[in-house]
C-alpha cells in the first residue's frame, strides 16, 4: 500500500472518531437532558393534587402517582393488581369503558367526564377524568388526570337546592299574591263599590226632593254625583286590575280580548290580536299565569319600548301554547336581558317555570323586541 493511501486511511479514521466521539457527546447531553426532565417532570407529578394514571390497552394500571393512591385507599401492589373500571361504581362501567375507547382510537377530543369513584373501604366520591391517547410502536395506551371533585358536587348540589327552594318561595309568593288580590278586589267591588252606589243613590233622591230655588245647594249635589261616577270608574278599574272579573266568568281569552282593548285605550299603541283557540279547560293557576305573562309583557312594551304597534299572537299545538309578541320599538339590549335588576324579566320567566315552560326574549336595535313563550298544556276544550 502506498504511503499515500495510508495517509487516506488514517486521515479517515481520525474523521471517524471524531465523528463518534461528537454523537456520543450528544448521545450523552441528551440523556442526560432527558434524564433531568424525566426528574422534573415526576417531581411534579407526585406533587400535584390530582391523581395523573397511564394505562395500557387493557386498561391496566402502567403508572398512578402518589395521590392516585390516596385517592382509592390501595397500595401500589393492590391496584397495579386491579383493572381501571374496578375502581369505578358499576353503572358507571360500560359508559367509561366506552369512553375509554373512543379516547384511544382518536374518536373524541380531550374532554372531562364525571364518574362515580369507589375506594378500597367502599366509600364513593365524584371523580372528573381529563385523558388523551399515547401511540406506542402502534400499542394503543392512555394517560391522563382524575380530579375528586366532591366538595365541587356537594357546592353545585347546595346550590341547586337553594335555587329551587328559591323558585319554590317564588311560586309560592305569587300564589299568594293571586289570591290576595282576588280577595282585595272582591272586597272592593263588594263593600266600598256598593257603599259609593248607594251613597249616589241617597244623593239623587236628596237632589229631587231640594227646593227649586236652593240652586247653589242642587249645584253642589250634582257636582259630588258626577266626582261620585268617577270614583266608582276608579274603583272599577282598580278591580280589574286587581283580578279581572272577566278571568274568573268568562276564560283566559275573553280576559286577552279585554286587556288588550284596555291597553289600546290607555296607551294609544296600536295592538293586533290572534287567537287560534276557544276558551281552554285548564288549570286556573296557569290560566292566571299566562294572563299575566301577557299583562306584563305589554306593559313593559308600554313603559320602555317607545314602540306603536304590536303584533301578539296565541296558538295551540300538540297541548302546547305558543305565545309571541312582538313589536316595533327600540330594542331591548343583552345587557338588559340578562341584568339580574331586571325584575319584570325575571319574573315573566318564574311564571312559566312551574308548568315546563320556557321564554325568550329577543332584542333587535331600532326593529323592536320580540318575547315568545312556550307552555305544556293539558287540556281540554269547553
Amino acid at each position: 500500500m502506498s504511503e499515500f493511501n495510508k495517509n487516506i486511511i488514517l486521515a479517515d479514521n481520525q474523521a471517524l472518531r471524531a465523528e463518534n466521539q461528537r454523537l456520543k457527546m450528544q448521545y450523552e447531553y441528551a440523556l442526560k437532558t432527558t434524564e433531568i426532565l424525566s426528574a422534573k417532570f415526576d417531581q411534579f407529578v407526585n406533587i400535584i393534587p390530582q391523581a395523573v394514571f397511564e394505562l395500557d390497552a387493557d386498561g391496566n394500571f402502567e403508572f398512578l402517582n402518589p395521590q392516585g393512591f390516596q385517592f382509592f385507599g390501595y397500595t401500589k401492589q393492590e391496584i397495579y393488581n386491579l383493572e381501571f373500571w374496578q375502581l369505578f361504581d358499576s353503572e358507571d362501567r360500560q359508559r367509561l369503558w366506552r369512553n375509554v375507547h373512543d379516547v384511544c382510537q382518536g374518536k373524541c377530543n380531550i374532554t372531562g367526564n364525571e364518574y362515580t369513584a369507589i375506594r378500597k373501604d367502599g366509600s364513593k366520591f365524584h371523580a372528573l377524568i381529563y385523558s388523551c391517547p399515547i401511540c406506542d410502536h402502534s400499542v394503543d395506551k392512555l394517560h391522563g388526570l382524575i380530579l375528586d371533585i366532591s366538595n365541587r358536587k356537594k357546592v353545585e348540589d347546595e346550590l341547586e337546592s337553594s335555587r329551587d327552594q328559591l323558585r319554590d318561595l317564588s311560586i309560592h309568593l305569587q300564589s299568594v299574591r293571586e289570591e290576595e288580590r282576588a280577595f282585595l278586589a272582591r272586597e272592593i267591588h263588594d263593600e266600598l263599590g256598593q257603599a259609593m252606589t248607594a251613597l249616589k243613590m241617597d244623593l239623587l233622591w236628596i237632589d229631587k226632593r231640594l227646593p227649586k230655588e236652593s240652586e247653589g245647594i242642587i249645584d253642589k249635589t250634582k257636582s259630588m254625583v258626577t266626582l261620585l261616577d268617577s270614583t266608582i270608574q276608579v274603583v272599577k278599574k282598580i278591580c280589574s286590575d286587581l283580578r279581572p272579573g272577566l278571568l274568573d266568568d268568562l276564560g283566559l281569552k275573553a280576559a286577552i280580548e279585554w286587556y288588550t282593548e284596555e291597553f289600546i285605550e290607555r296607551t294609544g299603541i296600536i295592538c293586533k290580536l290572534q287567537i287560534n283557540f276557544e276558551e281552554l279547560e285548564i288549570d286556573k293557576d296557569l290560566e292566571i299565569s299566562i294572563f299575566r305573562i301577557f299583562q306584563e309583557t305589554l306593559t313593559n312594551i308600554a313603559r320602555h319600548s317607545v314602540a306603536s304597534k304590536v303584533q301578539a299572537d296565541f296558538y295551540l299545538k300538540k297541548d302546547i301554547l305558543f305565545m309571541k309578541i312582538e313589536d316595533n320599538g327600540i330594542g331591548i339590549t343583552e345587557e338588559q336581558i340578562n341584568d339580574p335588576k331586571s325584575l319584570g324579566l325575571i319574573g315573566l320567566r318564574e311564571r312559566v317555570y312551574p308548568w315546563g315552560g320556557e321564554i325568550n326574549i329577543r332584542g333587535f336595535k331600532n326593529k323592536g323586541t320580540i318575547v315568545f313563550a312556550e307552555i305544556p298544556l293539558k287540556v281540554g276544550e269547553k
